[in-house]
């Protein structure tokens, strides 16, 4: 990528239809941009005719000549600039660019090419240093069917050279940059430096008259192969005339891995001489092949043999033979701009042989003797006249014509009536001139009402088709043809109210994209309710779109009158609890509205009213068990009693009958039991149940110390519950092992699992639910859950409330609908080892005062975010891998926070990490990589602390910071992002220290739109800028290492205005320090030293405060200040550099005090008008003057 240009257009400027993105590239003669089409949404890159003869208006983009002396090279470098992007136009070949578009604006030329995502040759050879010779062959054979296709329709590309072949991520090479406005403007100036590379260009190149034939083309192409094998540039053309120093490939240490056909191939191309090259690309492409060549290198073809050609434009010189043709093939640009120079629009096409002169070998040759015969008939007709003049006035009096006149009096001899003829003959005359006026007039008067109907009927229909394509180009284009324009203020009127259309669009567009976040913080939030009054409160208080709003509302209804239900009905229902009496009893089924317990109080109330019949029946039972003191006799009192008064002493004898026992067994058939529920109820705590491969109906309730385990395959051992929760554990230490447990629930929500308190494990287990949450923990419940597959619930896999912790170790938890992991109300649970992913909602959500510590976990490929902290809650994660979310890795909003260490968050489709609405979570030691639309971004008023993280290879930029908000950020590695280092805008503010930030391909850092951070001792280095404050951009920039950029190292522009002290702003490729576009500021104490270029630039209506500054070692100038820029200057030490130590030109107008300017080439240069006010500067010891002043500046000294 070349130099970012000062004067290039700003990021969303709309041109045509299309909204610039970036600049891609810029050079001497214009600027390459990226740019969107705003209706089709596609990549392009349009290329800008804007060379150095040229400026533009910052305020309009309007870019006009530099003076009126330039303005002919101008416009005529733009006629070669539309005359390239034609000839791009009507190419087709799949190694040669193509242009769709062209068009003016802003007083320049626009062309759009389509948008090729790959890397240039240049960059494929420096990171392959050492290629085979298949990848070679792959690389230029294609090239060369691109030059046959353009040689066939005699144009050459005379730039070839690495940075202009394009290489795809499919592999397709591509011949870009045919330069046509760069080679006119090179012809038209004479600086034929311009319009070559050298290393690349051939001899006859050099020429100011070159005869250029394929050669040219093949030559600089060999080049680019030789430096992709020997790994260095080819020598010079010039210096190759005499002693040849280009070293050849064949007989070199490249043969073995490369074929002696293919290097000789090369070398040859290479020849300094054209005659000694190919001489057209099928000849080097069967040479690189090891194929016979048709006769290579020969002799140029001759003009009967060669391809068509364009002629040179001769002085007032016929052409008559076919020696005035040229031999030479157009040139893309050049050629074409030679031909316009002289008002003619060639377009490759073989001219015809000069016509030719007339045979003069078959002349009639006439003689004009006159015989005798022919006197005496002239005689005889004189004497003839003589005897009829009369008659002959008569005849002409009679006819009264002029023709008639005429003939009197040429035929007349005294001519008796001469006078009469010629007064009549003048009148006839005049009749006869009025006359044919008057049709004249007629015909005129026709001819422009037909013109103009013509013109009308012609402006119609562009007018019709501009309403049938109904775009601002279409009527545009009307208004640019048009003849009479009767139409001109409708497609006026039509234009304005398209672009307020678009405009309209793109409000709503970004109205519709916060709609379409908050609804999306409107899901979060749903998703976490609880169904509980408070949460649905909660809702209505946080939510910002409130499409829920009605729902959450009559759920509050709802509930309340339920629970007032609830209230009256359990004050009965405790009564019956309370006094057992069948007058409480009857009441309550009286009573009751919702009756839930009311199948229960119809048996309590039989069994009361029966109780007193079975208590004599059970009596005789309880005595023969007494009696028989056995096992059976025992399960027959319990199995048969009603009121069971005995239960509890039956039930201790049959543990110590039991007391050898080795446990119970239950399978479908021929075992203890048949029923889990049964054998839980007979079991005492501390029993082993060996549940036997079959399937087991729920629920089954546990509220004692017991333990389940599935024999055999866990997926053969199957308790599955219907609309009820499967496994219910209460208050108990009890075991699940081995067991598939399942809950199919459609009328209402049911659990696979509710513990509620105790300290149970569920170890091995399968666990699915296509209701509620798979399982729940309530309660203060510590459980153990280990090894189990937990997915399939409409809810989340875990949801953990009130209270409980417990260890959460080795399960897989997943595709459930809403989270994978539910953490709520003062929880802290521990999360180890698990792996959670593909819930449709979030992988983890923590709420409410929520804790917990999560450590060693991956959660991935989750929807909305693989991590939610909001509400209060405050969990720690170490260790994990956080990645592939649809959304984002961590999101912390509304009052969450959390401390997040040595975790790896990598790969999510949003932002790696997230934090909005005043939080303030830590985050150290993490690794934030390969995120789609940044590392870490900060909003609205949040805050964090970031430790020791290493944020990279993020698309975008590595940290964002927006709308006010305010992270810190410490001993930070920030680097290789797509973009942007740290992107600060709108607001945005931060503290910034003891980081590294580099390798990023555009700003290290760029600060826009009002951010004001503070950066301290920082190293920003390695980036394309260093740091950029853009757009009314603030902040304080501190004790930085800021050095080795490949533009400046701190830009300042728009209005923007930052505090730049005690930095150290070194070897940055093109400058130290620019402050243009109205850029402020103060810098002050810092080091700006070995920057190329210029040490400090100042430009367009930029006026910093630059106070006690060190500014040296620049390449050419320390302080540069042009183009209207003022500020102050004041105690800076400014020497050893390449040029000026100060330079001010174009109008600039500093104020420059008290400064030390030594060892520089000159002191003070103003020129070109430039102005100032220079005052008790010391300068001495410079090489040539302390001053050089201009005739048209005026700087005043004292």
């Amino acid at each position: 990528m070349q130099s970012s240009r000062i004067d290039a257009l700003s990021e969303g400027t709309i041109l045509h239809a299309y909204r610039i993105k970036s600049e891609l590239g810029s050079g001497a003669f214009g600027i390459t941009y990226l740019a969107e089409h705003t209706l089709l949404n596609t990549l392009h890159v349009i290329k800008e005719y804007l060379p150095e003869s040229a400026l533009r208006d910052r305020a309009t983009s309007t870019v006009t000549p530099k003076s009126h002396q330039e303005e002919d090279l101008f416009n005529w470098g733009m006629t070669s600039f539309f005359n390239e992007a034609r000839i791009l136009n009507q190419l087709s070949h799949p190694n040669i660019v193509k242009v769709s578009d062209l068009f003016e604006a802003n007083g320049t030329a626009y062309f759009v090419m389509p948008y090729l995502k790959g890397i240039t040759l240049h960059e494929w050879i420096k990171s392959n240093k050492n290629p085979n010779q298949q990848q070679l062959e792959q690389l230029f054979v294609p090239i060369l069917e691109g030059l046959k296709y353009i040689h066939e329709r005699n144009l050459l590309h005379r730039d070839i050279k690495p940075e202009n072949i394009y290489i795809t991520d499919n592999g397709n090479p591509v011949l870009i940059d045919f330069g046509a406005a760069r080679l006119a403007i090179g012809n038209k100036s004479k600086a034929l430096t311009q319009v070559l590379t050298p290393h690349f260009a051939p001899w006859e190149q050099y020429r100011s008259k070159g005869d250029f034939t394929p050669a040219l083309d093949l030559y600089s192409l060999a080049g680019c192969m030789y430096q992709a094998i020997a790994q260095k540039l080819p020598e010079e053309a010039p210096n190759r005339l005499e002693d040849d120093p280009q070293p050849k490939l064949s007989g070199s240490e490249h043969e073995g891995r490369f074929d002696h056909e293919f290097l000789t191939a090369i070398d040859t191309a290479l020849s300094v001489w054209a005659k000694d090259r190919y001489q057209n690309a099928f000849d080097f492409q069967k040479g690189l092949l090891g194929q016979v060549a048709s006769e290579a290198p020969a002799a140029a073809p001759s003009a009967q043999q060669e391809a068509p050609v364009v002629p040179e434009p001769k002085e007032n010189k016929p052409e008559s033979s076919a020696e005035s043709k040229s031999k030479t093939p157009a040139i893309i640009g050049g050629g074409l701009a030679a031909v316009i120079a002289v008002g003619a629009v060639l377009w490759f096409t073989v001219l015809s042989p000069s016509d030719e002169e007339p045979d003069q070998g078959d002349q009639v040759v006439q003689t004009s003797d006159t015989s005798e015969s022919e006197t005496s008939d002239i005689e005889t007709a004189q004497v003839e006249e003589e005897e009829t003049v009369d008659e002959a006035w008569l005849t002409a009096q009679e006819a009264d014509t002029i023709a008639g006149y005429e003939n009197y009096l040429s035929e007349c001899a005294e001519c008796a009536h001469q006078g009469d003829a010629e007064s009549r003959l003048a009148e006839l005359r005049q009749i006869e001139a009025d006359r044919i006026a008057q049709e004249q007039a007629d015909a005129a008067e026709r001819e422009r009402r037909q013109r103009e109907q013509r013109q009308r009927d012609s402006d119609a229909q562009l007018f019709t088709t501009a309403r049938q394509t109904d775009s601002i180009e279409s009527y545009r284009d009307y208004l640019s043809e048009c003849q009479l324009c009767e139409d001109r203020r409708n497609a006026q009127n039509r234009i304005g109210e398209i672009e307020r259309a678009q405009q309209t669009a793109e409000q709503q567009a970004a109205a519709e994209e916060a709609a379409r976040q908050g609804r999306q913080r409107d899901a979060v939030l749903w998703s976490s309710l609880d169904g509980s009054i408070t949460g649905y409160q909660r809702y209505l208080n946080s939510c910002e779109v409130c499409e829920q709003e009605d729902q959450a509302e009559q759920a509050i209804a709802e509930i309340e009158a339920e629970r007032a239900a609830m209230e009256r009905e359990d004050a009965l229902y405790a009564a019956v609890n309370e006094e057992g009496t069948v007058e409480a009893m009857q009441a309550y089924l009286d009573n009751c509205v919702r009756c839930v317990a009311k199948e229960d109080v119809e048996v309590a109330l039989q069994m009361r009213l029966a109780q007193q019949a079975q208590l004599e029946g059970e009596q005789a039972l309880w005595d023969a068990a007494i009696a028989a003191d056995d096992v059976s006799s025992y399960q027959e009192y319990l199995t048969n009693c009603e009121v069971c008064e005995n239960q509890e002493t039956a039930e201790r004898r049959l543990l110590r009958l039991n007391s050898s026992s080795d446990g119970l067994t239950v399978a479908p058939s021929g075992a203890d039991f048949s029923n889990l529920q049964e054998a839980v109820d007979f079991a005492l705590p501390g029993t082993v149940i060996r549940v036997m491969p079959g399937q087991y109906a729920g629920p089954v309730r546990i509220e004692k110390d017991v333990s389940l385990v599935g024999q055999g395959e866990r997926s053969e051992v199957q308790l599955i519950a219907d609309e009820q929760d499967a496994l219910y554990l209460i208050e108990t230490n009890a075991r699940i092992e081995n067991l598939t447990v399942r809950t199919n629930s459609r009328q209402q929500l049911s659990y696979a699992v509710f513990i509620d308190g105790g300290s149970p494990q569920l170890i091995n287990n399968e666990i699915i639910s296509d209701s509620a949450s798979v399982i729940a923990v309530n309660n203060s419940a510590t459980p153990r859950i280990d090894g189990n597959n937990i997915h399939g619930s409409r809810q989340s896999g875990i949801v953990i409330y009130n209270n409980s912790v417990g260890e959460y170790v080795n399960n897989l938890i997943h595709d459930n609908t809403e989270f994978g992991l539910r953490l709520e109300t003062a929880t802290n649970p521990t999360i180890q080892s698990n792996r959670i992913y593909s819930n449709r909602q979030g992988g983890v959500i923590i709420i409410d005062g929520g804790t917990g510590n999560f450590a060693d976990n991956e959660i991935y490929d989750n929807e909305i975010a693989n991590v939610i902290v909001t509400a209060d809650a405050r969990p720690t994660f170490t260790e994990n891998l956080i990645r592939g979310s649809n959304s984002n890795g961590i999101f912390i909003f509304s009052g969450g926070s959390g401390t997040f260490n040595d975790n790896v968050i990598s790969g999510n489709t949003d932002f790696g990490i997230r934090i909005e609405n005043d939080v303030n979570p830590t985050f150290s030691g993490n690794t934030v990589t390969g995120n789609q639309r940044g590392g870490v971004l900060v909003l609205d008023n949040a805050r964090g602390e970031f430790e020791n993280n290493t944020i990279t290879q993020n698309l975008s930029a590595g940290v964002l910071v927006t709308a006010s908000g305010n992270p810190t950020f410490s001993g930070n590695v920030i680097s290789e992002n797509e973009q942007h280092g740290v992107h600060i805008f709108d607001q945005g503010r931060g503290q910034f220290t003891n980081n590294e930030i580099s390798n990023n391909p555009l700003y290290g850092v760029v600060i826009r739109n009002g951010g004001s951070p503070v950066f301290e001792n920082n190293r920003i280095e390695n980036n394309r800028e260093g740091i950029g404050f853009l757009s009314s951009a603030g902040g304080t920039v501190n004790d930085n290492d800021i050095r080795d950029n490949e533009v400046y190292g701190v830009v300042v522009r728009g209005d923007s205005a930052p505090e730049i002290t005690n930095n150290r702003i070194r070897s940055n490729q093109q400058g130290g320090v620019a402050v243009l576009d109205n850029g402020r500021g103060t810098f002050s104490n810092n080091t700006i030293a070995s920057n190329g270029f210029a040490g400090f630039l100042v430009t367009t209506g930029g006026s910093p405060s630059v106070v006690n500054n060190e500014i040296s070692q620049s390449s050419e100038s320390g302080l540069f200040i042009r183009d209207n820029a003022t500020g102050e200057y004041r105690d800076n030490d400014i020497h050893d550099n390449g040029f000026s130590g100060i330079a001010v030109r174009s109008g600039a107008n500093p104020t420059v005090v008290g400064n030390s300017i030594y060892m520089n080439r000159e002191g003070i240069r103003v020129y070109d008008s430039g102005r100032g006010t220079y005052q008790n500067n010391e300068i001495s010891g410079n090489m040539n003057q302390a001053w050089d002043i201009s005739d048209d500046s005026s700087p005043v000294r004292q």
